[in-house]
């Protein structure tokens, strides 16, 4: 085998190498955007469901002060 063709192997398998290590770092990169969007998505939900129990509240403490205002 010619020392071309043994650098030409090497730099193949460098090249495999690094496009393999890329790969998993894009993976890696994906499932750690996932991951925040559906922790986002989790706080958002949360957000709103206090938001509405406070509003819920509220309403029912006017009601109530408008009953005892009566």
């Amino acid at each position: 085998m010619s020392m071309a063709n043994i650098f030409s192997r090497i730099s193949s398998r460098k090249s495999e190498r690094t496009q393999e290590e890329l790969t998993m770092q894009y993976k890696r990169q994906l499932m750690e955007a996932l991951s925040i969007d559906k922790l986002n998505d989790a706080w958002q939900i949360a957000k709103k469901e206090v938001e509405e129990e406070e509003a819920q509240k509220e309403e029912s403490e006017h009601k109530r002060l408008s009953l005892a205002v009566k």
